[in-house]
């Protein structure tokens, strides 16, 4: 089950962002200027931060893919990145909500964005509990580790 839910956290990872790339993309086709109120950047320069983070997320999921151990510590980062654009949106003046509706649909895209930091969290392994450092062992001691 695991595994299944940090597959999906790496499909929905990547689906985020490809969807900034392409958002920007389109932003860059039709003059470079772009307004996204969450974006804490002028709308000339959100294009260009979206292609930014639209290419560092899609890198994060597909480096998520390789068996190694840290691999997925991107795929966090990225995931606990959107989670701090999101929440610090409500506390920047220029951001407004659009009546209830648009407080809830923002409450739940705050949900939404730390369900995958869990998610994200799940795919990045522990190190393992023996000595890392064995030749500092003494013999006869246990290992404090």
């Amino acid at each position: 089950m695991r595994k299944v839910l940090v597959f999906l956290a790496i499909l929905v990872n990547l689906g985020l962002g490809v969807f900034c790339a392409g958002l920007a993309g389109l932003a860059w086709i039709h003059g470079g200027e772009l307004s996204v109120p969450l974006l804490p950047v002028a709308p000339e320069h959100a294009a260009t931060s979206l292609v930014a983070a639209g290419v560092f997320g899609i890198a994060a999921s597909l480096v998520a893919l390789l068996p190694l151990r840290l691999a997925r510590l991107p795929m966090l980062v990225w995931s606990v990145g959107l989670l701090f654009v999101l929440t610090a949106a409500v506390f920047r003046g220029s951001y407004r909500f659009e009546g209830v509706e648009g407080l809830i649909e923002h409450a739940l895209l705050v949900a939404g964005a730390l369900i995958l930091v869990l998610l994200s969290g799940l795919g990045v392994r522990r190190a393992s509990r023996t000595n890392p450092l064995p030749h500092l062992a003494r013999p006869g001691r246990s290992n404090p580790l």
